[in-house]
């Protein structure tokens, strides 16, 4: 079993591997460490922006609050590509093809984008969001499957 520093190494190791297989702890571990990653810098940036508004001398303050409010905007860009080859081998280890990714993981947000241009039609919205609900819904289950066994 991947532990969770080694699953973190394997993730930017295999920046741009996009054949093979990934476990589903190795999956997790990285989905947990991006989360938190991203999570302290929020945090720490709200903390700033409130820490100057509070004190409205220290406008140095403002700026550092902004920049780590705005650092897992850059830190998600970084891991993008990593990402998708690791959902990738995640997909291929649960032994569904990865052009499932299509439907699970690009068409959601295609009609996040669509209900932006439909806000006047809610019976579209509705049905969007319960599409776009069930396709995300569907690839976590997808994720959380066990290996595929070999033959």
């Amino acid at each position: 079993m991947v532990g969770m520093w080694e699953a973190y190494k394997l993730f930017f190791m295999n920046y741009v591997n996009f054949s093979g297989k990934s476990s589903r702890a190795e999956y997790w571990w990285v989905r947990l460490i991006n989360f938190i990653i991203e999570f302290i810098f929020v945090i720490i940036g709200i903390g700033l922006i409130l820490g100057y508004v509070a004190n409205t001398s220290n406008f140095a303050m403002l700026w550092y609050g902004i920049i780590l409010f705005m650092f897992p905007s850059f830190y998600g860009l970084v891991i993008l590509i990593p990402g998708i080859s690791l959902l990738i081998r995640r997909y291929r280890d649960t032994g569904i093809s990865p052009w499932w990714l299509l439907l699970t993981v690009v068409l959601p947000y295609f009609m996040l984008v669509l209900i932006q241009f439909n806000i006047n039609n809610n019976l579209f919205v509705v049905i969007a969001y319960i599409i776009f609900a069930l396709l995300t819904i569907a690839n976590f289950v997808i994720t959380i499957l066990p290996s595929k066994k070999e033959l």
